[in-house]
């Protein structure tokens, strides 16, 4: 889809003002904020295809250490799991299907991995090129009587799967040549019931890498807005079995798989901890001309199907319908905002406080804060007030670690607690309220409309 086709849909469906801001941000590269620095010198995976590399790791080095002519020994794991990659193809690309059985094939010597291919194509086209890698016995064909939809198909793959733990990979996608070194390495940690890493995009001949997602630990509310998690999942079989893909949500099926694997595991006590994020790409979505990635426009029913999902969540695990809280897609396809009628704090009591950004001379500079592996990231700082940020985040709601001290409204019960502490001689400052919270076990969002709800709640 060519840019002006893109630029003509996006003023159709958010006006010209909207636009115009669009394409501001799109030119201004002064005005960044932290998340925006990191991906503008992204450089991709330096390793991809290449030859000699990859017959290195293939004998076990370790590449991070190459450069310095070390060569390490294999790492050895103390918990041993066999991985099913499940794949539904259909009229693959013969080079895009070699490329991605090829990125699976090369995980095997970091971990005992089966791919399955389910192939619900008219033709052989698929079958010839697996017969290509009869070597490899670790290749599982499935050939489907008719084509029932992404979700049965990959159902029917999850059927004969044998793993302790299942990812899922698109038929024109690739894995990085490490991706079940990390998996295997973070499970080390825990059995995790279910893990993500971060992504990012490759043209048609995945020799260029850009737009990476470089996402947060779990993080539920930016769930709710859009399926940040999305590639590379990898789940424990037993919560993937129980749950299977829902055709009525094809086009998002992957997006209504993690939120409810997500609502089944926050019933537990610390759920939250059962999921685990690793910050490193682990996976290329190739991004050609009929792939989504490249034309969001050509799967309009997906975005749809993801709106029903969150609308689904909502119902069944936070006791919510649509007299309480309402979905809607945000201007950009593919996010989406939830109203909830009631006002937020009535109608999520585990919210401590909301907040917004401070801004001044039309530039943030200060706003809410998510800690990482590497440290705390400073959200949405540098940007001008007009601007979206990085996956358009200024626009969503997500759950923060910590907040702007200039730009708080706190739910009524701890403006409560805190002025009964003051009267009784406590002088609390910000860090310290804010700390209360946690060990409450309360949580913090950023609010897109943060002044609103703030008039709406005094």
């Amino acid at each position: 889809m060519s840019n002006l086709s893109k630029t003509i849909s996006y003023i159709k469906r958010n006006g010209i003002k909207n636009t115009c801001y669009e394409i501001a941000e799109r030119l201004d590269k002064n005005h960044l904020e932290e998340m925006q620095k990191k991906v503008k010198v992204y450089q991709g995976d330096p390793y991809y295809w290449d030859e000699k590399v990859l017959l290195m790791y293939a004998a076990g080095h370790d590449l991070k250490n190459t450069a310095s002519g070390e060569i390490p020994k294999k790492p050895v794991f103390k918990k041993d799991y066999l991985f099913s990659i499940l794949v539904p193809a259909y009229e693959t690309n013969e080079k895009y299907l070699k490329e991605m059985i090829e990125s699976v094939i090369v995980q095997k010597d970091y971990a005992r991995v089966e791919l399955i291919i389910a192939d619900a194509s008219k033709t052989s086209q698929v079958k010839d090129v697996v017969n290509e890698y009869t070597n490899f016995p670790q290749i599982k064909y499935i050939r489907l009587k008719e084509n029932r939809g992404i979700s049965e198909n990959t159902n029917e793959a999850l059927k004969v799967a044998k793993g302790d733990y299942i990812g899922l990979l698109d038929h024109d996608d690739t894995l990085a040549y490490d991706a079940l070194f990390h998996v295997r390495q973070k499970l080390e940690e825990k059995d995790y019931e279910f893990l993500y890493s971060d992504e990012d995009k490759g043209d048609g001949e995945l020799t260029r890498f850009f737009e990476p997602n470089m996402k947060p630990d779990f993080n539920l509310d930016y769930l709710l807005t859009n399926n940040y998690i999305c590639h590379f999942l990898v789940m424990k079989a037993e919560l993937m079995k129980k749950l299977k893909f829902r055709k009525e949500y094809d086009g998002a099926q992957d997006f209504d798989l993690v939120l409810r694997a997500a609502g089944e595991v926050l019933k537990e006590k610390n759920g939250k901890e059962k999921i685990a994020h690793i910050p490193k790409v682990l996976y290329h979505w190739r991004c050609h001309e009929s792939s989504t990635s490249s034309n969001p426009e050509s799967k309009r029913y997906a975005y749809e199907a993801g709106k029903r999902a969150v609308s689904d969540f909502l119902k069944t695990y936070m006791g919510m319908d649509e007299e309480k809280a309402v979905v809607d897609h945000t201007m950009h396809l593919g996010f989406y905002q939830i109203t909830y009628k009631q006002g937020i704090f009535k109608a999520r009591p585990e919210v401590a406080a909301i907040c917004g950004r401070v801004i001044k001379k039309n530039l943030v500079t200060d706003g809410p804060k998510w800690i990482t592996e590497e440290g705390q990231i400073n959200l949405f700082t540098g940007l001008k007030a007009s601007f979206g940020g990085y996956m358009h985040r200024t626009k969503l709601i997500l759950e923060v670690d910590a907040m702007p001290e200039g730009a708080v409204c706190w739910n009524e019960k701890y403006r409560m607690l805190f002025k009964t502490m003051e009267k009784q001689g406590k002088k609390l400052n910000f860090e310290e309220k804010q700390q209360i919270a946690r060990e409450q076990g309360d949580i913090f969002l950023y609010v897109p409309n943060f002044q609103d709800i703030v008039n709406d709640s005094q």
